[in-house]
């Protein structure tokens, strides 16, 4: 068991609200021009993400977010473009805050930073997790008053089934799924709630927009 309290109490530096708006596949230019209009600037370059998460052979980690438990973890590596940079990540939530640490590895191949990932897995939180899910996608990022906004379009999905047997992983190999919606995130300190509500979150009533507990990750497992 994680006891994911002890790992939050060294994270607050990395504390935050998340705020994901869902728009349907396509929408991307329209949640753009929200952004515009409500004044925020691009602020780093466009890139591609590839997030590998890790879970249990019983799958914990989803079934956890899909039962609403107020605290829960997801641990993942993370690339970008064609880099052979990989981080592992591990991403705490209790309630609406969230918190996260990431780990530089030393691998400069997806499977050689898989087998380093377990066994820091396996010394931080004495448990053996494996492959589960490839999720891809294209991001923009923006702010504005030191809350910041993400955009992802093209988020694409594969569920990585026989995990936890021992063979090398192609992730040029994977069944990709287009998922059905593109997703514009804010991403603030608590102490900028109360502006952020205030002025900022007035999106339309036709689109889905609340502090959504479900992650690309566990929706590819809702839509598989």
């Amino acid at each position: 068991m994680i006891l994911i309290q002890d790992h939050i109490n060294k994270l607050k530096k990395s504390e935050r609200i998340e705020r994901k708006v869902l728009g349907h596949k396509g929408s991307y230019l329209y949640l753009k021009e929200i952004l515009y209009s409500q004044e925020f600037s691009s602020f780093y370059k466009k890139r591609n993400i590839s997030s590998l998460y890790f879970d249990s052979r019983d799958l914990d980690f989803v079934r956890d977010n899909i039962n609403g438990v107020s605290e829960r973890i997801k641990i993942r590596i993370r690339f970008y473009n064609d880099e052979n940079l990989f981080n592992l990540e591990y991403k705490f939530k209790k309630n609406f805050l969230g918190y996260k640490k990431v780990i530089r590895l030393k691998s400069k191949k997806l499977n050689s930073a898989i087998h380093e990932s377990q066994k820091i897995i396996r010394k931080n939180f004495l448990i053996n997790l494996y492959p589960s899910c490839l999720v891809t996608y294209t991001r923009e990022y923006f702010i504005k008053n030191n809350i910041r906004a993400t955009l992802d379009k093209k988020i694409y999905y594969s569920i990585i089934y026989n995990h936890h047997k021992k063979k090398i992983f192609n992730s040029t190999n994977q069944k990709m799924i287009q998922m059905p919606y593109d997703i514009l995130e804010y991403k603030y300190s608590e102490d900028r709630d109360a502006i952020f509500r205030e002025k900022i979150f007035t999106i339309p009533s036709n689109f889905y927009a609340r502090n959504m507990k479900s992650s690309k990750y566990v929706h590819a497992f809702m839509f598989t």
